[in-house]
């Protein structure tokens, strides 16, 4: 099923909002995420560009009530430093258009601290967060 074909309505929306982690596919390079950023799935958005294009054709808001790295063994990409820097320049370059994010800092597998589990992407955090 589409996005879209599940989409309630703008009259009942109010916020667009998407899960974005690093994984199916992960990014591990500017590359990737450049590859996947406008890319749509089942005729709807999946890549991060093409939902905030989907939110503001409906005059809303996008909202990333949840994002971050994930372990490689299940698809994810790891220790992806490049996934921190790309997700914060989106947020600072799309500022007007975004209602809220939130790292999803949880064990077991997607925290940057305390775990030391991805030293990498805990530094591009602390670094640009």
């Amino acid at each position: 099923m589409s996005v879209i074909q599940a989409y309630p309505g703008d009259d009942v929306v109010d916020i667009v909002g998407v899960d974005f982690y690093d994984m199916w596919p992960a990014y591990p390079d500017r590359a990737a995420w450049n590859a996947d950023f406008m890319q749509e799935q089942r005729g709807g958005p999946r890549g991060m560009g093409s939902w905030l294009a989907f939110a503001k054709a409906h005059g809303k808001p996008l909202s990333v009530p949840e994002w971050g790295t994930t372990p490689a063994d299940g698809g994810g990409g790891g220790d992806h430093a490049v996934y921190i820097q790309v997700m914060h320049e989106f947020f600072a370059n799309h500022a007007d258009d975004i209602a809220y994010e939130t790292y999803f800092n949880i064990h077991p597998g997607f925290e940057l601290w305390p775990s030391g589990l991805y030293p990498q992407s805990a530094a591009a955090y602390r670094d640009r967060f």
